[in-house]
């Protein structure tokens, strides 16, 4: 058992140390506010994918670094489509207000970026209860002065600095995808799946030999039983 855990553990510790985004959920903070460190991923709702009827739904986002702007990614959307958007529309509202929002079923291929440190999302939908979801991924980033950034954060080709973990994540967090195109990116999926495999291989050889264990207690248990029984 001890050697299934830290086998684990070590696994944790490889996908912790890529700083995967968190994520959470619309719905549970609606008309709320939320800080967010780095990178987050939101979605709709946990347990369902149907909006309601006349929801409205907002969420004021932030991110707490002095100087830092947030860029938001919409990685999936599937909704409704409709003239205007007008059964279900989701908006993301910075410097840049999108009057109908999207909706759809194919994410459109836009990047928002604030020029400050929140932003908001709001949710809306009309006179009938539909079906829908979507993803969207926030990334604090500063621009780069002279082509360079504070401390060791990573410079994106497209010349914004995001933090150094958010490389070889999965996930673009940059908007040009050059945080993913590092030397060690692959190798570091390589190493996840190395040590996941390793993890069921020890777990399998593990549960055996306490298999045979309990089997050998059993037969000893038997013996002992009948050796009694005997001398009685």
């Amino acid at each position: 058992m001890s050697a299934s855990f830290l086998c684990v553990l070590s696994a944790m510790f490889v996908c912790v140390s890529g700083h995967y985004p968190s994520y959470e959920y619309l719905k549970k903070y609606c008309g709320r506010q939320m800080t967010f460190t780095h990178s987050l991923l939101l979605g709709y709702d946990r347990h369902t994918n149907i909006f309601p009827a006349n929801f409205k739904c907002g969420l004021h986002l932030r991110t707490p670094d002095l100087g830092w702007r947030v860029q938001v990614t919409l990685l999936d959307l599937n909704t409704k489509m409709t003239p205007g958007c007008h059964l279900v529309s989701l908006h993301v509202i910075g410097d840049v207000i999108e009057k109908h929002g999207v909706c759809g079923r194919e994410a459109p291929k836009v990047l928002y970026r604030t020029q400050h440190s929140s932003v908001d999302i709001l949710l809306r939908t009309g006179l009938l209860s539909t079906w829908g979801d979507f993803q969207l991924l926030f990334t604090s980033y500063y621009d780069s002065t002279n082509g360079s950034c504070m401390r060791d954060d990573f410079r994106c080709n497209n010349g914004l600095c995001i933090s150094t973990h958010l490389t070889c994540n999965g996930y673009n967090d940059c908007g040009d995808g050059s945080d993913e195109m590092l030397g060690g990116c692959d190798e570091t999926v390589d190493d996840i799946t190395s040590i996941l495999v390793v993890c069921i291989i020890t777990q399998v050889i593990v549960c055996f030999a306490l298999g045979q264990c309990l089997f050998r207690r059993r037969l000893t248990l038997i013996r002992v039983l009948k050796t009694t029984v005997s001398s009685v």
